[in-house]
């Protein structure tokens, strides 16, 4: 009786099928040595691809951290110049208003002047009446000036 006679000892053949399968097929040297050389430069080739990716990347973060400072410095000068340029604006409108009172002193003072010269003119061709009506138009010009101006 040999060591496997049983039956019940034998492997089944779902097992031999895997055992099979797992056995690991004898291969020449020189084919093993190929597709191994080729693996080893497959893995290095992956590896200096990784790196130069690593490498970008980084150039990249340096790059946008670079590119956003420059924004943040950008977008601060346009603060500063939008601040700068509402200052010459309040500014600009100020000098308007003070050149319009000026011209509105200036065109009340020629008037004044004008009626002025007109009394002395009335007064020098004795016409008394047309000094006096002048003279009380002053007056009420004189008053609404000094009105206004309060």
């Amino acid at each position: 009786m040999t060591l496997f006679s049983d039956s019940h000892l034998q492997p089944t053949p779902a097992i031999k099928k895997r055992c099979f399968k797992l056995r690991k097929r004898p291969k020449s040297s020189i084919s093993n040595i190929v597709s191994r050389r080729h693996r080893m430069k497959l893995h290095f080739q992956e590896k200096i691809r990784r790196k130069e990716m690593i490498t970008r990347l980084m150039e990249l973060k340096v790059k946008m951290k670079e590119t956003s400072e420059e924004q943040k410095f950008i977008k601060e000068g346009q603060r500063k110049v939008r601040e700068k340029f509402e200052a010459i604006e309040n500014e600009c409108e100020q000098l308007r208003k003070e050149t319009n009172l000026l011209i509105q002193q200036s065109t009340h003072t020629q008037l004044r002047l004008v009626l002025m010269f007109k009394i002395l003119k009335a007064r020098e061709e004795s016409d008394f009446t047309k000094s006096a009506q002048l003279t009380q138009l002053l007056r009420v010009i004189i008053a609404r000036t000094t009105s206004s101006i309060k």
